[in-house]
C-alpha cells in the first residue's frame, strides 16, 4: 500500500495493471509519497483496511481482464525463464494457456483473482484508473497539467505472445470479472 498524504489518498497495486510504473511515476513527482510495508508487495483492500481512514480516497487501476490474463501468463513465463521457480511459475512454463487458464479460475491465491477482489467497493470515494490511458488518468487525479509532471515510465513489461480463448473460456473469465465488464464496459471479446 503506498500514501499520497498531500492528496489524502491510499494507492492499493493490483498485480499485473501497471502500478509498478504508477508507483515510479507518484515517487518522482508527488511530493510526500510513500509504502507502508515492503515495496512491492502487493495487498487487497482487506489486507491494509485497518490503516486506511474513512475520509482518504482510495485509488487503484484496473486492466482488461483478457490482457490482464494473457500478460500474467507472459510475465510468469519471464520469471520462470529467469530462474523464479516458485510454483506458480512453473505451472504457467509446464500448461498451455488454456490449461493454466482454467487453473487460474479455481485458484484462491490474492495474486490470480478477480480484479474486483482487491478493492472495497463499499468506500464512499474509490476511484479506479484505467491502464489503457493511465498517464492521463494520473495527470487528471492529481491535477497536473501535461508538461508538469515527467511522462509514465513503462516498467516491468511482459511480451506476450498471441493466444487463444475458447468460447467456453471466454465466458468463464467474463463470470468472474463482471463487475469490470459490466460498469466499465470493457468489450467481452478479447483482443
Amino acid at each position: 500500500m503506498y500514501i499520497i498524504p498531500n492528496h489524502n489518498t491510499v494507492f492499493i497495486h493490483v498485480n499485473k495493471t501497471g502500478g509498478r510504473s504508477a508507483v515510479k511515476w507518484m515517487s518522482e513527482n508527488l511530493e510526500g509519497f510513500y509504502c507502508v510495508g515492503l515495496p512491492l508487495l502487493h495487498k487487497s483492500y482487506d489486507h491494509v483496511k485497518h490503516l486506511i481512514f474513512q475520509d482518504q480516497r482510495i485509488m487503484s487501476i484496473v486492466r482488461n481482464p483478457f490482457e490482464r490474463y494473457e500478460s500474467l501468463y507472459s510475465y510468469r513465463r519471464q520469471k520462470y525463464s529467469k530462474g523464479h521457480r516458485a510454483e506458480r511459475n512453473v505451472a504457467a512454463t509446464c500448461l498451455p494457456f488454456e490449461a493454466w487458464m482454467w487453473r487460474m479460475l479455481r485458484s484462491n491465491d490474492i495474486l490470480e483473482s478477480p480484479q474486483q477482489d482487491w478493492l472495497p467497493f463499499g468506500h464512499q470515494d474509490l476511484h479506479l484508473l484505467r491502464l489503457e490511458h493511465l498517464q492521463e488518468d494520473l495527470f487528471s487525479s492529481f491535477r497536473i497539467p501535461n508538461g508538469l509532471a515527467s511522462p509514465l515510465p513503462h516498467i516491468n513489461k511482459s511480451f506476450r505472445q498471441k493466444v487463444e480463448w475458447s468460447e467456453k473460456l471466454r465466458w468463464a473469465l467474463i463470470g468472474r470479472e463482471e463487475w469490470l465488464f459490466q460498469n466499465l464496459y470493457y468489450e467481452e471479446v478479447p483482443r
